[in-house]
């Protein structure tokens, strides 16, 4: 009778691990969305080399970032390319099309109480030399 009930349970948990993709390890172990998954707009200062502008970026679900970037204080744009972590930590690349000028951005985003993402990060250029200090402000879209 014990080995009847043990071979049941297995079979149960085979079935129920083989059911989609929806099964088992998203039911039992939760969802691997990013906390951070959707799409934002806001703004983005460096008082390190005074200059300010606007940003856009989407996360996925699996934290890949894409974007882009208005350099307000030298009327460039950009493109922004990375992940965000899903503790928040930030890898992103920042890519001037008028300068072909690439910078890595590296630091953490949290959620602020207003529901705003912030995000303190350090630019290095292609040499690994800290360059800038943006803070970045978005609000979800």
């Amino acid at each position: 009778m014990r080995t009847v009930i043990i071979g049941c349970l297995l079979a149960l948990l085979v079935g129920v691990a083989g059911c989609g993709s929806g099964g088992l390890s998203s039911a039992v172990l939760g969802s691997s969305n990013s906390p951070f998954a959707g799409n934002f707009s806001g703004t983005w200062t460096d008082t390190t080399t005074n200059h300010n502008g606007t940003a856009q970026m989407t996360v996925a679900d699996n934290g890949n970032v894409t974007g882009t970037i208005v350099d307000s204080t030298s009327n460039i744009n950009g493109a922004l390319a990375g992940d965000i972590s899903s503790a928040g930590v930030a890898s992103i690349s920042e890519t001037y099309t008028s300068t072909s000028s690439t910078t890595s951005l590296t630091g953490t985003f949290a959620f602020a109480t207003n529901g705003q993402l912030k995000g303190t990060l350090q630019q290095y250029n292609s040499t690994k030399q800290l360059v800038g200090t943006p803070i970045f402000t978005f609000t979800k879209q």
